[in-house]
């Protein structure tokens, strides 16, 4: 669950809510841990759409691998790697690209954000989230992601968890 809750977030924000999933874990290379160090789950998307997410603390890297989200269609492509994109490719362009490959590319000598080294983590992401909140707050609305959106992943992710357990058998998303 630590390891991939804010990409299924992603993933469910730019893709749409879950079905359904069957998954897999273990501890494939860990010793003295009460936890999985491997997951591996597909996911079926209400709008029809298939996925798979892959969380792990056993693959090694010498620079460690990015956090991943890749989508692909038959409109196009965006792989999205930390905080950059890998691919940005569509059938049709549009007149953000230019901007995107211009500002938001991953360079090809990057690494992951604190892949090997929990120490360089970036934590640009959770302040953004904390100064979201305090705003909302001291402007009295609601937050731009509240609990009830952030209740989406933990529901996929608690599927995944109960498929594991059964092996692999289909759970439905609640």
């Amino acid at each position: 669950m630590n390891q991939s809750i804010h990409i299924i977030d992603q993933l469910i924000h730019t893709v749409g809510p879950v079905k359904r999933v069957t998954a897999s874990m273990g501890l494939l290379t860990h010793e003295n841990i009460e936890v999985e160090d491997t997951a591996v789950a597909l996911l079926e998307f209400e709008n029809g759409a298939k996925g798979i997410v892959q969380g792990s603390t056993s693959c090694w890297s010498a620079t460690g691998h990015p956090a991943e989200v890749n989508i692909c269609g038959s409109e196009g492509s965006a792989f999205l790697a930390d905080e950059h994109f890998k691919v940005w490719d569509f059938k049709n362009p549009a007149p953000e690209d230019e901007y995107v490959h211009a500002n938001l590319m991953a360079s090809d000598d990057a690494v992951g954000l604190g892949a090997n080294d929990p120490n360089a983590i970036n934590f640009t992401g959770h302040q953004r989230n904390f100064e979201e909140v305090v705003n909302a707050i001291k402007e009295g609305r609601r937050p731009s992601v509240d609990c009830l959106e952030a209740r989406k992943a933990v529901a996929v992710i608690t599927a995944i968890y109960e498929s594991a357990k059964n092996d692999g058998k289909w759970v439905a998303v609640s």
